[in-house]
């Protein structure tokens, strides 16, 4: 119970539970699944997540980190930084993409400054090699590759900011035919922990997935 005086003091916190529950809330921050450890990449920037929502019948989320200018490197750093300064805004009440978003939740401990990823979606191109009727017009023709995968992978490795089980998330397109996709394969191949997942049509036989397959 919490008892009150005249001038609204808390004089007595005689509960348990009540008192961890303060301290834990005072302990913690919040933020979201996503931007604890997630990256999505497109054609032409890197997003935070791929959830949508509304907020008074207008349609949020896909929160872009940052642009593709030219620079993959740059385009990777500016999305790191701008996950802490999002996750910043969303807990000292400044206004943000995020803001209404029902995927946010309370994490426990301070917030981290060092962030490595455990999920990677990569979504850079959108060409395909087959026309499914279900499909989108998005996928006849789609979008080429402006910046190689393998860039990406590269800067992971390079400034270690992948975690061990990272799930890396090959989609697009079809991704084996990305012009960059062996090569990027290779580059992360000796990463331990790395589970790779593909949306794969399996119409071109990929010597890159059957090796990885035999490696299980």
């Amino acid at each position: 119970k919490l008892q009150f005086g005249l001038k609204t003091h808390v004089s007595k916190v005689s509960d348990p539970y009540i008192f961890h529950r303060i301290k834990d809330l005072m302990n913690g921050y919040l933020s979201c699944k996503d931007l604890e450890g997630s990256i999505f990449l497109r054609s032409n920037e890197a997003r935070a997540c791929c959830k949508r929502f509304f907020v008074e019948d207008a349609r949020r989320g896909d929160v872009t980190l940052a642009k593709f200018d030219g620079d993959v490197n740059k385009m990777l750093d500016d999305s790191f930084s701008y996950r802490e300064q999002l996750i910043r805004k969303i807990n000292n009440g400044t206004k943000s993409e995020c803001d209404g978003c029902p995927f946010i939740e309370r994490f426990n401990g301070p917030i981290e400054t060092e962030r490595r990823l455990n999920y990677v979606s990569i979504e850079n191109h959108s060409i395909c090699n087959i026309r499914c009727t279900y499909c989108g017009p998005e996928y006849f023709g789609g979008k080429k590759e402006t910046y190689p995968i393998s860039e990406v992978m590269e800067n992971f490795v390079r400034n270690d900011r992948i975690e061990s089980s990272v799930n890396i998330v090959w989609g697009g397109g079809e991704p084996s035919i990305g012009p960059s996709f062996p090569s990027a394969l290779k580059t992360i191949e000796n990463t331990e922990g790395v589970f790779h997942k593909f949306i794969t049509n399996s119409v071109k036989f990929s010597p890159e997935i059957a090796a990885l397959l035999k490696k299980n």
